[in-house]
C-alpha cells in the first residue's frame, strides 16, 4: 500500500517523498520506519513516565520493543492503519501544534 506519506493537508507532496510514493515497497519501508520511530518513542516514554521502568533497556521496555518490531515486521501496524477511515488529523492538529518541541 502506498499510504499518504509526505502528503500535506492541502494535497502538496513533500519533494523528498514524491519518488518513494511511486515505488510501493519503498513507500511501505518508509511507513514502517516512521511507525517504529513513532510507536517506540511514545510507548517507551509512556512506560518510563508511569514508572514501569527507569530506562529503555529494562523490562517491560525490552518486551514492548520486541513485540513492536514483530508487529511491524509482520505487517500488523500497516494492515491496521489501512483499515482507518480517517486519521482525525483535523480534530487533533491544534493540540499537536501546541505541543512544545525541544
Amino acid at each position: 500500500g502506498q499510504g499518504h506519506h509526505g502528503i500535506i493537508k492541502d494535497g502538496t507532496m513533500m519533494q523528498s517523498t514524491v519518488h518513494a510514493l511511486k515505488e510501493g515497497q519503498k513507500a511501505d519501508d518508509l511507513f514502517n520506519v516512521g511507525a517504529q520511530a513513532f510507536f517506540t518513542g511514545c510507548g517507551l516514554n509512556m512506560l518510563m513516565h508511569y514508572g514501569t521502568c527507569k530506562a529503555f533497556h529494562e523490562e517491560p521496555a525490552n518486551s514492548f520493543a520486541r513485540a513492536l518490531v514483530a508487529c511491524i515486521s509482520g505487517g500488523v501496524i500497516q494492515r491496521e492503519c489501512k483499515r482507518l477511515k480517517s486519521t482525525l488529523f483535523e480534530e487533533v492538529q491544534d493540540l499537536l501544534l501546541g505541543v512544545p518541541v525541544l
